[in-house]
């Protein structure tokens, strides 16, 4: 006898067992195949759909900020949420504020790309003032903090009004932003309808994370 053989019965495996497990082997994979090719294709159709619905998804956001825009004669709207590294975690701190959404009129200049994972301590003055306000903030570079007003005027803007999406300041920020010598802010009686508008943009923003 060779020494393969004597290997092989030392494993306890012939040469015949050795056929017989690659045959059913070969067996196996022939059956499995075509369910495993229709699993991949099935996931890879759900995660096209996904995909496909997190655009639909975040075209309707894209939508209110601008209807929101257009309403109060904004010249500027963006969407602020938070993270800690690259998700929103409960519970934890949140490190990072980014824009995640913003709509302009033809006359302004995106800042979406600039404001992505800025520290939130920068923005701390700013967050509390929102946090004590009654859901809607607005800021006048004439009476804001030099801060404030230097951060305003550097992007060519003269006010701001914060809108808290919902009463949890960690749901995220909707800023609209004006240029304007006199900005017309929104009126104390269009406090309805603009909560009405952020419900539903918390509803599709809330679709996003499931």
């Amino acid at each position: 006898m060779n020494q393969d053989y004597l290997v092989r019965i030392a494993n306890g495996l012939s040469p015949v067992a050795e056929y017989a497990v690659l045959v059913v082997t070969l067996f196996i994979v022939t059956l499995v195949r075509p369910f495993l090719s229709e699993k991949i294709t099935r996931l890879r159709k759900k995660l096209m759909r996904s995909f496909t619905e997190s655009l639909e998804i975040r075209s309707k956001i894209n939508d209110i900020l601008f209807e929101l825009m257009i309403n109060y004669e904004a010249n500027r709207v963006c969407l602020f949420e938070y993270s800690n590294s690259e998700k929103s975690i409960a519970g934890i701190s949140f490190e990072f504020i980014n824009i995640t959404a913003e709509r302009c009129d033809r006359h302004t200049a995106s800042i979406m790309h600039e404001f992505q994972k800025m520290p939130v301590a920068a923005f701390s003055d700013q967050l509390l003032g929102i946090i004590k306000s009654s859901g809607i903030n607005m800021i006048d570079v004439n009476t804001a903090s030099e801060d404030t007003a230097y951060s305003l005027r550097s992007y060519g803007m003269t006010g701001a009004v914060n809108l808290r999406i919902t009463n949890k300041i960690e749901d995220g920020v909707v800023t609209l932003f004006y240029s304007g010598e006199n900005p017309k802010y929104p009126d104390p009686q269009d406090v309805f309808s603009i909560k009405a508008k952020l419900y539903e943009l918390h509803h599709l923003m809330a679709r996003l994370k499931h």
